[in-house]
């Protein structure tokens, strides 16, 4: 067994057994996949598709806002309908902000090596 495995299921089971929520996982556990975020005439959040390929219809993206004037943060997420496509954009009103990081979580499969 690589010596890596078992450190990364003691991590998963520790964050899943305490119910903490997932973002409260390191990076490298999720398995956070970054969109285009900015920002448009201060209060439309534009997350785009920046990726070779589509992002599948129910996925949930999370962003984080930097909001204006006192530089508070703002966290929510959106459920995508259908499939977002390279390229494409999903728009949502937000108070006025300076900038913003967008995200989705794709499933981390932990197998052994064979």
């Amino acid at each position: 067994m690589h010596k890596t495995w078992p450190v990364i299921a003691v991590a998963a089971a520790s964050v899943a057994a305490t119910g903490a929520p997932a973002l409260a996982a390191p990076d490298f556990l999720l398995n956070r996949v970054y969109l285009g975020c900015a920002i448009e005439l201060e209060k439309v959040l534009v997350i785009t598709n920046t990726l070779a390929g589509p992002v599948p219809a129910g996925t949930k993206i999370s962003y984080d806002a930097v909001l204006k004037p006192y530089q508070q943060h703002q966290a929510g997420a959106l459920i995508l309908g259908p499939p977002l496509q390279p390229g494409r954009q999903v728009k949502r009103g937000l108070s006025p902000a300076f900038s913003c990081t967008a995200w989705y979580v794709r499933p981390l499969l932990i197998a052994p090596p064979q």
